[in-house]
């Protein structure tokens, strides 16, 4: 049985100043919407294990110095099953570059060291944590309407050929990740 939306606990990671509505808002900073000040490069966090059914992180595992470790915390805290839902600039954005905050930019296949079923992954090697890859999306900026569907299916239809090979033609602005906690 599955929860209804309103019924689930859900952790706005890096939320800024911008929290998602019922979620508990955790940041290093002390801003509006902030529930939890906390380093979020400090482990562990102050949470229980299996706590949270969903964790949304809008533009901030990027200013983060280890993503697997943000990963393998929040797979702690989080339920079997959760959503975990991660959006970043692409590594070919300029949003990437113009922040000098920024200390990571991620491909589609940026988390794949902790999900089964590819070549990246690898128990063991950078954390004891399982995910599921639910879907990845790549989006643009200011695109040319008759040129829209063509970039996006370069993008997500064609994924590994468009960052091999035209990401730095045709760069992206956002990529967001939904992960699954495997337990």
């Amino acid at each position: 049985m599955s929860l209804s939306q309103k019924d689930q606990k859900i952790l706005d990671l890096a939320c800024g100043g911008s929290k998602v509505p019922g979620a508990v808002g955790i940041d290093k900073l002390k801003l509006p919407g902030v529930d939890v000040v906390h380093d979020l490069d400090a482990f562990p966090y102050p949470f229980e294990n299996g706590t949270f059914d969903r964790v949304v992180c809008s533009n901030g595992m990027e200013h983060l110095e280890n993503p697997l470790a943000v990963l393998a915390e929040l797979h702690r805290i989080c339920k079997n099953g959760a959503l975990v839902r991660i959006d970043s600039p692409h590594f070919s954005s300029v949003n990437h570059f113009t922040d000098p905050t920024h200390k990571h930019g991620f491909s589609s296949h940026s988390f794949d060291y902790l999900i089964p079923g590819n070549g990246l992954y690898n128990l063991n090697y950078y954390q004891e944590v399982t995910y599921k890859k639910k879907s990845v999306y790549i989006d643009f900026y200011d695109v040319p309407k008759i040129l829209e569907k063509l970039f996006l299916w370069l993008a997500n239809k064609r994924t590994s050929y468009y960052e091999r090979h035209l990401a730095f033609i045709l760069p992206a602005n956002q990529i967001v990740f939904e992960l699954e906690v495997v337990k």
